[in-house]
């Protein structure tokens, strides 16, 4: 039985809400960054062809990702009827089954299948996390609460990197899977969200038709979106997709995919370290991400404009550094929980982050339909425009929640 709903106006940021939102979002990476790990090695073995691989693993990348889309609307909007903590263990238990089945797939098609149904569980663990987290610690400890389920979600990544040195592509599934049950455990422990307990049978609670009735909703909405989106145009296209993107800059020697992943991510520890300080010190969720995105945009631009020839060393500490300038990936699931009420917070904090997640299928999509035309660095120029000046946009006009009480709803209208 899940212990009764719970809204201490002194909870710690390392209490249990906070480590079950941690953990969750940790397995949500290891699982993500696995395969860029083991794609080549799991692919070759399913018979791909070498030169097919990396097509392939953006393949699976983007179905694990079309999953996460589904997921993120499903899981949201049961958290926002039924429960952050009931969805919290739906969630892991479908990411669980799905990962440890991975582990012993003999054919490609049953690969695909299990990432879609792997990303449609891990769709529910940031955002709702997220949710519990904030409707769980007093506003004044929110930013630091975000940073601790980014720091050590994200360390997951690490995890997966020393494992796959020494275990094969199926154990490495196989981890994961059993990682995930363990994980349901810790979630039978787990508080309610008083927040959300205290909201009753009102009205509209997970309604897309309510989320999306209003200018102003749809606005915050995608705002909130917008804010997203460099962190997987920086992710996906230079780290996942980086050995394509480092022959088109001349990288001189090859950019292994585990390498370029684990330098990127540790960056995004180091950032969202920092970020969660920083709004904090600046008192202003706007202003971290702003100086965030400036940085990104202007390493994007450096990068395209005078990147030429480097050596694949120096290329992986641009990963690094590109991965601190998106390391506010937990602030920004936090933003966008903090713009809407308690009847629609979850299902915007989980659709948000996963919808940014799936964005990263059609811009893989649309550089190598207009490469062979146009050049592979002349179309990421002309993306990232459009991308940071979205973000950028968005970070202006939205609405500053650092000490925003949450205990609000949306109108039924």
């Amino acid at each position: 039985m899940v212990p009764p709903a719970v809204k201490s106006p002194s909870a710690s940021v390392w209490s249990l809400p906070v480590l079950v939102a941690a953990l969750g979002y940790f397995v949500d990476i290891y699982d993500i960054v696995l395969i860029g790990m083991v794609g080549r090695e799991s692919l070759l073995a399913l018979g791909v062809t070498p030169e097919q691989v990396v097509p392939t693993i953006g393949h699976l990348l983007g179905l694990q990702m079309v999953g996460m889309l589904v997921g993120g609307f499903l899981w949201g909007m049961i958290a926002d009827k039924w429960g952050r903590v009931a969805t919290l263990f739906g969630s892991i238990l479908t990411y669980s089954t799905a990962t440890l089945l991975n582990g012993f797939v003999t054919d490609l098609w049953q690969y695909e299948v299990l990432r879609v149904v792997a990303g449609i569980g891990l769709a529910g663990e940031l955002g709702v996390g997220i949710t519990l987290v904030v409707e769980c610690l007093p506003r004044e400890k929110r930013a630091y609460g975000a940073t601790v389920v980014a720091c050590l979600g994200i360390a997951g990544a690490l995890m997966a990197w020393v494992l796959t040195k020494y275990v094969s592509w199926q154990m490495a599934f196989i981890i994961g899977g059993l990682m995930g049950f363990a994980l349901l455990g810790l979630r039978w422990l787990s508080h309610e969200s008083g927040l959300f307990a205290e909201q009753g049978a009102t009205l509209g609670r997970g309604s897309l038709r309510l989320l999306f009735s209003t200018r102003d909703r749809c606005l915050r909405y995608a705002q909130c979106l917008a804010l997203g989106l460099p962190t997987w145009f920086l992710v996906g296209i230079f780290v996942f997709l980086g050995a394509k993107t480092a022959e088109a800059l001349g990288v001189v020697g090859p950019v292994l995919g585990k390498d370029a992943i684990v330098a990127c991510y540790t960056g995004l520890i180091v950032g969202d370290f920092v970020a969660g300080f920083l709004t904090a010190w600046l008192e202003s969720r706007r202003k971290a991400v702003g100086l965030f995105l400036l940085a990104a945009a202007l390493t994007t631009a450096f990068i395209l404009l005078f990147v030429r020839g480097w050596s694949a060393t120096a290329y992986l500490i641009l990963c690094g550094w590109m991965g601190f300038t998106v390391g506010f990936w937990a602030l920004f699931v936090t933003i966008a929980a903090e713009q809407f009420g308690t009847n629609l917070r979850a299902t915007v904090a989980t659709t948000v982050p996963n919808v940014a997640r799936g964005c990263f299928y059609p811009m893989q999509w649309l550089i190598f339909a207009l490469a062979p035309g146009y050049g592979y660095l002349p179309v990421l120029g002309a993306l990232a425009i459009v991308v940071f000046a979205l973000a950028l946009t968005a970070v202006v006009f939205l609405k500053e929640t650092h000490s925003t009480d949450l205990s609000f709803q949306e109108e039924l209208s």
